[in-house]
């Protein structure tokens, strides 16, 4: 027994010593057997790659494995997408154990490349350069000089695209397959790794990532392996980290690095917008009006695989002041986050789910699309405050709403235009323009509902100012440029609340206001057309009821097709073209129907309102321009006609003043006996003249009228008259006085001579001049027309007292007297 152990131990000494002969051979010759089977190493690199696999030198070492050194190592790319090499790296160290490489397995315990370049390029079809590792090539090799096959093809241009796309290699053969599986790496290094990225669809330069630091454990082409990566994406600084796991590269024994799943955690950033805009896709989703201040970062979950990455990833711009005029304006400090569930898809970003904090606002986008000039989403979001959210749109700033809104609807962004689809709900809207000091409208709450380009709004149910009530509803055919047809009711509204300019007209309200129209904007202006009523109100201190207008409005022309009122106790209706430029101008037709004279000149605040009283039924056609009354009046065009009823001159009493002023009359001398004064009081004592009834018809030529049918009628008298007067009171007309027949009797009988002044109808005329300022103009009687009348007076007096005294014959020579004197000799004489 003792010498059988002896015997075992002998065998086994012998086994030793003839292993240790051959690694200590193995280890003498390793290099020597390298060199010799450099050709066969690099032929088995390049076929398992389906690249052409180039090294400068291959040194090796022999310690618990095998440490190989390799300097100036390149791999080819495919020849379909360039010539350049597919990596070139200046050192890459590599160790493989012993064991299985003695079984023909290839376990790499650690590999390095040190300071590598990586050429990634996507062609025009969107097919990668790294998509065809592993495939055989189909040009023939040729064999190098140092025995290591060459393959050298004409290479094609390098922004081949679909006109020579690449084409399937044939499926690797079997030997191919199971050296791919039997390769295993424990531990690969990249260090300082350069990664060029080109995209020939998309054009423009190369990306370059800088610093890339890459880490693998457990490599196997069949299985799941750990990666971390560092790296400098578009600048100098490492701003991208990932950490994780990834693979199998390779399915069924064939390489699909596409296919590869990917189980990873990333943070992106810090990245400044001027670098995001270097990612040709980035840069045409990107709108060129937008400026993000600082960098931004965001942090992600990568799953899916390499070829269809699934991304959830978060990003807080809180800190960032994000500008896109005019529309949208985000001080730093404001909350803003996102988090987005996406990923990429034929090479275009897709986010699936994204939820988003903006202010108060707390919205989830879903079916988020985003294309080259075009951004699409479905947005749910909570009951929002809208204060803070519209101090970051400045176009809703400067109405200074508050209140809550609710969105539920899918909205586009496209070609500089919004279209939506679905609905917001409002809720205590209130808003007040800047420089209001009550809000104007407020509590307003109801739906706005979108479909497309167009919009149905309401019923929206608000009040304005301090006491009205109001409710609108609206169709948008739509919105950009806005086409809406709109139906609004308001029960009662002050002027001043909503426009305080119009605070210095005096007190304007409107009672029960209904109004329906349309509202257009063509060119960038207005255009609109408007049908209204009003039960009552007070506007421009004019009190009115019974309000009505259908007018239309547009390239600042309001073309007014009816306008109708009761105001100052009687009826006015207008119609006509009112223009708002630099100079306003107007072109109208009005009519009155028992309109209060004092009324309406207190309303125009003239100085005439004191003066004047009646009831006025006109027809006037007017034009002129001019932005106060002041400057219209000089510039006024037209015609019309009048009538005055009930009417009154107040202080003026022009009648009596005229029959006053008609004294010592030549052959009368006091026109009116004193019994006649003291019968008439009502004529004669009364400071004002009556104007029972008056008519005339005139010509407007700046603030002048002119009359040449002037008819005053009164109990005792009517006043017939041409000339004109003016809207400063001034008045130049020739007027006669026409006493009543009773009048007349009464005063013929109590002083015959006066019959002189009378008609041959017995009513006594008496001729006046009017001239001056209103009140008291000066009233004078024409005394030439007089002078005439007395001086036919007096011959028909003569002529009488001779035909008394002759008789016919004696007057023409003939009768008892006979003679042959001049008959008009006495007469005269």
């Amino acid at each position: 027994m003792h010498k059988s152990l002896k015997i075992v131990g002998a065998l086994i000494g012998v086994l030793v010593l003839i292993i240790a002969a051959v690694f200590g051979y193995a280890v003498l010759n390793l290099n020597s057997i390298i060199a010799a089977q450099r050709g066969r190493i690099l032929a088995s690199a390049s076929d398992a790659l389906g690249r052409e696999v180039d090294v400068g030198s291959i040194t090796a070492s022999l310690g618990w494995g095998v440490a190989i050194d390799l300097k100036a190592v390149k791999i080819a790319d495919d020849p379909a997408f360039s010539p350049e090499p597919f990596v070139q790296a200046d050192n890459v160290d590599l160790k493989v154990d012993l064991l299985p490489l003695l079984a023909k397995h290839l376990h790499v315990s650690e590999l390095i490349l040190e300071q590598p370049a990586v050429r990634i390029i996507r062609d025009r079809a969107g097919a990668l350069n790294v998509g065809t590792i592993g495939k055989k090539g189909s040009m023939p090799a040729q064999t190098g000089t140092a025995g290591v096959p060459q393959n050298r093809p004409a290479a094609p241009p390098v922004n081949a695209g679909p006109e020579s796309p690449v084409q399937a290699a044939p499926r690797p053969k079997a030997g191919g397959e199971e050296r791919l599986n039997a390769l295993a790496v424990n531990a690969f290094t990249i260090d300082q790794g350069t990664v060029v990225y080109q995209d020939l669809a998309a054009g423009g330069a190369p990306l370059k990532v800088r610093n890339v630091d890459l880490k693998v454990r457990d490599f196997r082409f069949d299985q799941p392996f750990a990666v971390t990566l560092a790296l400098a994406a578009l600048g100098d600084r490492q701003n991208l980290t990932v950490s994780g796991t990834a693979g199998p590269l390779a399915r069924d024994a064939r390489l699909d690095p596409k296919a590869a799943a990917l189980a990873l955690k990333a943070r992106l950033g810090p990245l400044t917008l001027a670098q995001l805009r270097t990612i040709p896709q980035l840069a045409k989703a990107l709108p060129p009006a937008l400026d993000v201040s600082g960098p931004v970062a965001a942090t992600a979950m990568i799953g899916g695989t390499a070829g269809a990455p699934r991304i959830n990833a978060l990003a807080d711009l809180t800190a960032n002041e994000i500008a896109f005029p005019p529309k949208f304006d985000k001080p730093a400090g404001v909350a803003l986050k996102a988090a987005l569930d996406g990923g990429l898809q034929d090479g275009h970003l897709q986010i699936a789910t994204a939820n988003l904090a903006l202010a108060d606002l707390q919205a989830k986008l879903s079916n988020i699309s985003v294309k080259p000039g075009a951004i699409g989403a479905r947005v749910d979001s909570n009951r929002f405050d809208l204060a803070p959210l519209a101090k970051l749109a400045p176009a809703a700033a400067k109405y200074n709403p508050s209140g809550a809104a609710e969105i539920h609807s899918a909205v586009v962004y496209a070609n500089g235009q919004p279209s939506l689809d679905g609905s917001i709900l409002l809720s205590g809207v209130n808003v007040s323009p800047t420089g209001g000091k009550t809000p104007p409208v407020g509590n307003l709450g109801g739906t706005i509902k979108f479909a497309g380009q167009g919009a149905t709004v309401g019923p929206l149910d608000f009040t304005v100012g301090s006491a009205g009530r109001g409710r609108l509803l609206a169709a948008a055919k739509t919105l950009q440029p806005l086409d809406t047809t709109y139906q609004l009711n308001i029960d009662r509204l002050n002027i001043a609340e909503i426009d305080p300019s119009r605070a210095k007209f005096g007190a304007g309200q409107i009672a029960g206001l209904a109004a329906a129209g349309t509202v257009r904007i063509a060119g960038g202006a207005p255009q609109g057309t408007v049908r209204a009523t009003a039960a009552s109100g007070m506007v421009a201190n004019v009190n009115f009821t019974n309000f009505a207008i259908d007018a239309a409005y547009a390239d600042q022309r309001a073309n007014i097709n009816s306008l109708k009122l009761n105001a100052f106790s009687g009826a006015l209706q207008a119609s006509g073209v009112a223009t708002i430029g630099a100079v306003p101008a107007f072109d109208m037709q009005v009519a009155t129907r028992n309109v209060d004279l004092r009324q309406m000149l207190t309303a125009a605040k003239s100085k005439a309102a004191d003066k004047v009283r009646g009831l006025l039924t006109a027809s006037v056609k007017v034009r002129g321009r001019g932005k106060n009354f002041d400057a219209i009046k000089p510039t006024m065009m037209g015609a019309g006609a009048a009538r005055v009823e009930q009417g009154e001159l107040v202080g003026v009493n022009v009648v009596a003043q005229a029959l006053d002023k008609v004294d010592n009359v030549p052959g009368i001398g006091a026109l009116l006996p004193m019994s006649v004064v003291a019968n008439h009081p009502e004529l004669f004592k009364s400071p004002n003249t009556d104007l029972r009834q008056a008519s005339l018809s005139f010509t407007i030529n700046g603030p002048r009228l002119t009359t040449s049918d002037l008819r005053v009628d009164s109990a005792d008298y009517t006043v017939f008259g041409s000339g004109w007067f003016d809207l400063d009171q001034q008045i130049d007309m020739k007027a006669k006085i026409l006493m009543s027949p009773a009048f007349s009797r009464e005063t013929i009988a109590a002083k015959r001579n006066v019959s002189y002044l009378a008609t041959s109808s017995g009513q006594i005329e008496i001729p006046l001049q009017i001239s001056g300022r209103l009140p008291k103009p000066a009233v004078v009687p024409d005394v030439g027309i007089l002078a005439q009348r007395a001086a036919a007076h007096a011959v028909q007096g003569g002529l009488g007292k001779l035909l008394n005294k002759k008789g016919l014959g004696g007057l023409f020579g003939g009768g008892s007297g006979g003679g042959s004197s001049n008959p008009f000799k006495s007469l005269f004489h």
